[in-house]
């Protein structure tokens, strides 16, 4: 019981130094990335997402990604995700974020379904309705990428 008194206190205090998102706000952005959807070197990955602010410090979105690593392999990946803002810095809200989904990954006229998931981290430049945001993530089966969206919020 005490252990549970004593997360809820912490998870409580905790939320309080979570950055403040607008609630029903709409985001669309366009991103790029390096990652590791290929066999050697690094693939080039465009996106495209959108989200909207459930609470507070939860959005929830889905985005679909196009990569190639320009040797004959290339991957569509749609999946959905769940982004925490938890603290700012001056201002600049940071975020946790977990992606479900799945990449087709075509490479010699077939198509390879598999499971995508991956935990991303950044930092959300707001600039009025645009924003700007540098991340990094990890998972499978791109084992790791870094990159940056620009957006707009509705």
């Amino acid at each position: 019981m005490k252990k549970i008194v004593l997360l809820s206190l912490l998870l409580t205090a905790f939320m309080g130094l979570a950055a403040a998102q607008e609630v029903g706000v709409f985001s669309l952005g366009l991103g790029v990335e390096g990652c590791m959807n290929t066999r050697y070197g690094v693939a080039l990955e465009e996106n495209l997402s959108f989200d909207y602010g459930i609470v507070k410090t939860v959005t929830a979105g889905i985005k679909f990604g196009f990569s190639q690593d320009f040797t004959g392999i290339t991957v569509l990946a749609p999946e959905a995700f769940a982004r925490w803002y938890f603290t700012e810095i001056d201002g600049n809200p940071l975020f946790v974020q977990v992606d479900l989904g799945a990449s087709l990954i075509m490479e010699d006229s077939r198509i390879h379904p598999v499971f995508l998931g991956g935990l991303m981290a950044g930092i959300r430049f707001p600039l009025n309705a645009w924003y700007v945001e540098p991340s990094v993530r990890i998972g499978y089966p791109f084992i790791w990428g870094a990159g940056a969206a620009a957006g707009y919020r509705f």
